[in-house]
């Protein structure tokens, strides 16, 4: 399994190699700026008032010496592999690429001023050349990763991708960091020399490994099954290629291709880079952070996310395709990211930009839910396939997370740190804790007592297709959610209702001491009454729920999710005091708010962790799974729609 995995991890390395020499060469804009800047006018500075027209062109340029070669050589490569072995091509392209990044390098050191036409020459010579031999290795390793299962492909494609996120967080970092120019060229130039050598020491690796080997042999096998073959390439017919024949199979999908990246490159990098925020250029966000983030960040984040999403075409037929674990370490190594980032704007000045900071927190909040999401919902697949203890230990390892949390800030109120300390802490928290769940994952999973839970339901299908009783492996959607939908539905009540309620209306209610000046009313009321009582509840909920089962009639499910409405109500003629509202205040006292919301959290903790045991027992121990999954997907809903709800009645309310 781990050779399995590596083959993985090299073919992504690879994938980030064949893009370095483009992305590097485009996200180096300080570097190229400076170099061909109005030398007359200073010597240090880059003055984009003066832009001088190698400036202006530069990108247009590169485009140009990019696309041709690039192109040119992929259709080449085509009619190499007929004559040039894969090895060969693979590890001559990717000698040549080093040497030119090396000379790339080099010229950063070199004054350029008095010949800068000369150096706009080599430059894109050297430009040219790097992608005529790019597009060969990866048009070489195209050819080698279809030989290969899809999540392979998808690794090589996922890796081109993060090489964009890895050029354009270096470019973020080199300006945070406030680096001249010429420092700024030598750190991508080194970087992208450090991984295009280490790619190819990676590629030497991958080529002896048995697994690559017998997947490299397996359509020679396939194809002579009934014909001795021999080390030697076979001659006469049986080494002709019928392109025009490959051509016609495949043509709808060339031209999709094509008409997809003649769009993309139509407009990216070369309209992209002329686009100016409408912050001033006196603000950081508008001198230096808008093109590094809202474009070059921006794009290569979105194609990664892409790569990723295009493995749910699979779904279309009804097979599993992304395996658990995969699920669950690539959405929290994500997640772990994204967060890192949060964390490093701590100490970042915003005040100049902060409704773009604002959006782009927003941003970073919907990605981190989004990788979130399916990581909830790999867990929630995994802890339905062992028993109701289990399902228990996870699900109130939830909740324990809000206490933890509310326990925090009531902590650093109590201490009185600054804002930027207490923020600091809570994201460094939050990486570690993240950090950790990963390392317990990876240990988890070499477990036998684990292995023999979750892979049962596989073994036992396999074992119907072996002995005839199933004809194939596909998941029957329709019918498992005919059985689940009641389970389902209760879910999706028992979370809206919670998100309709909780926390925006909750935040809202004052303590029966405000407005009168006091610590309780000022600091600590909604810390404790609100967030520590709620996460205190669903607590304790979800232990209860590990011993009564009850209710376990699905009708029944749905009525008490469907009375929790009523605490919608409640909490709106709580003490909510404000010129718009209307109703009446009946419950003021803070002894009864608390034991409210600690009441209202227990239901939900409870019948949350109720529906995660019930479901996996009424279905088929191969269909647990989706169950399972089908359940997070209804949870979801409900927190989408009552966070919904909750803004009309939070604009009537204050």
């Amino acid at each position: 399994m781990i050779r399995y995995n590596q083959t993985l991890y090299y073919f992504f390395l690879l994938g980030i190699s064949t893009y370095v020499p483009w992305f590097f060469f485009m996200n180096a804009q300080t570097y190229w700026d400076f170099k061909l800047r109005n030398v007359t006018l200073d010597n240090l500075k880059i003055d984009k008032k003066n832009e001088t027209l190698l400036q202006g062109y530069y990108t247009s340029y590169m485009s140009i010496a990019s696309a041709i070669p690039f192109s040119l050589f992929l259709i080449i490569n085509v009619f190499l592999c007929k004559w040039v072995s894969t090895k060969i091509r693979a590890i001559v392209t990717q000698l040549l690429v080093i040497i030119l990044f090396i000379i790339t390098t080099i010229f950063v050191q070199i004054n350029t001023d008095n010949w800068q036409i000369g150096f706009l020459i080599i430059t894109l010579s050297t430009l040219a050349g790097l992608n005529a031999l790019g597009s060969t290795f990866a048009g070489t390793m195209f050819g080698v990763v279809g030989h290969f299962p899809s999540k392979y492909i998808s690794s090589f494609s996922q890796g081109q991708a993060v090489s964009g996120i890895f050029a354009a967080i270096f470019q973020i970092l080199s300006l945070w960091l406030s680096t001249g120019p010429i420092a700024t060229g030598l750190m991508y130039f080194l970087i992208g020399d450090f991984i295009i050598i280490f790619a190819f020491i990676s590629y030497i690796f991958l080529e002896k490994q048995e697994f690559f080997k017998y997947h490299m042999k397996e359509e020679v096998t396939i194809k002579n099954s009934d014909k001795s073959v021999d080390d030697t390439p076979s001659s006469g017919d049986n080494n002709s290629v019928s392109y025009m024949k490959i051509l016609v199979k495949i043509w709808p999908y060339g031209l999709a291709m094509f008409l997809t990246f003649f769009i993309t490159y139509s407009i990216y990098p070369v309209i992209n880079t002329r686009v100016e925020s409408e912050a001033p250029r006196t603000t950081e966000w508008g001198d230096k952070y808008f093109l590094s983030v809202g474009t070059f960040l921006m794009f290569s984040i979105g194609e990664y996310v892409g790569c990723l999403l295009s493995r749910y075409s699979s779904l279309l037929d009804g097979k599993p395709w992304f395996s658990l674990k995969s699920r669950v370490i690539s959405t929290q190594t994500i997640v772990l990211v994204l967060l890192i980032i949060t964390t490093l704007f701590i100490y970042i000045n915003t005040d100049g930009w902060q409704e773009y900071f604002f959006f782009f927190t927003l941003l970073l909040a919907f990605l981190i839910n989004a990788f979130s999401t399916i990581f909830y919902g790999a867990l929630v697949t995994i802890t339905g396939l062992f028993s109701p203890n289990y399902i228990t230990a996870y699900s109130a390892g939830q909740a324990l997370s809000g206490i933890i949390t509310t326990l925090i800030q009531i902590l650093s109120l109590w201490i009185g740190m600054t804002h930027e300390t207490s923020a600091f802490i809570y994201f460094m928290i939050g990486n570690v804790g993240i950090l950790c769940s990963i390392l317990a994952y990876i240990l988890l999973e070499k477990q036998k007592f684990f292995k023999s839970h979750v892979y049962k339901h596989q073994n036992i299908q396999k074992k119907k297709i072996n002995t005839g009783d199933v004809e194939e492996t596909k998941i029957e959607y329709k019918k498992i959610f005919k059985i689940i939908w009641p389970h389902g539905l209760s879910m999706f009540l028992l979370y809206g209702v919670t998100y309709c309620v909780y926390p925006s209306i909750n935040v809202l209610i004052k303590s029966q001491m405000a407005p009168s000046p006091n610590e309780w009313s000022d600091k600590y009321f909604t810390p404790v009454a609100t967030y520590l009582s709620f996460n205190c509840g669903d607590y304790f909920g979800r232990l209860v729920a590990g011993y009564f089962l009850w209710p376990n009639k699905k009708y029944m499910l749905v009525l008490i999710t469907l009375l929790r409405i009523l605490f919608i109500p409640t909490f709106m003629i709580c003490n909510i005091k404000s010129e718009i509202n209307i109703l009446p205040i009946l419950i003021d006292n803070d002894i009864i708010y608390t034991f409210l919301v600690f009441l209202f959290s227990t239901s939900n903790g409870y019948m949350c962790n109720i529906l995660y045991q019930h479901v996996p027992k009424i279905v088929e121990l191969q269909d647990e799974e989706v169950a399972m999954g089908f359940l997070g997907v209804f949870l979801g809903l409900g927190i989408a729609i009552g966070s919904g709800i909750s803004v009309p009645i939070v604009n009537m309310l204050e």
